[in-house]
């Protein structure tokens, strides 16, 4: 058996052991999980508003405009506006 083939036999059971390794670990760190014997930490939610502020309900699909022009929801009205106004050609 040449050299190349002995290094080959040998780099297919490192890769088989390294997967079967890999698949034993992955299942016992998923089975410490789920059996609750490492519960996964949860953190209370943390409130980021700037203070004295108070929630605003927003219409759907807002998007604030630039102080230079229309919003998004507004450009694109126009434009179905100007759709709807075209004339279709026979």
């Amino acid at each position: 058996m040449s050299f190349i083939q002995r290094v080959m036999r040998v780099m297919t059971h490192v890769n088989i052991g390294a997967t079967l390794g890999l698949v034993a670990w992955l299942a016992w760190a998923s089975l410490e999980v789920v059996s609750g014997a490492r519960p996964i930490p949860r953190h209370p939610p943390v409130d980021r508003s700037p203070a004295g502020s108070r929630p605003v309900s927003l219409p759907c699909c807002f998007v604030p405009g630039t102080p230079t022009g229309p919003t998004l929801l507004e450009a694109h009205e126009a434009q179905v506006r100007h759709i709807a106004a075209a004339q279709v050609r026979p």
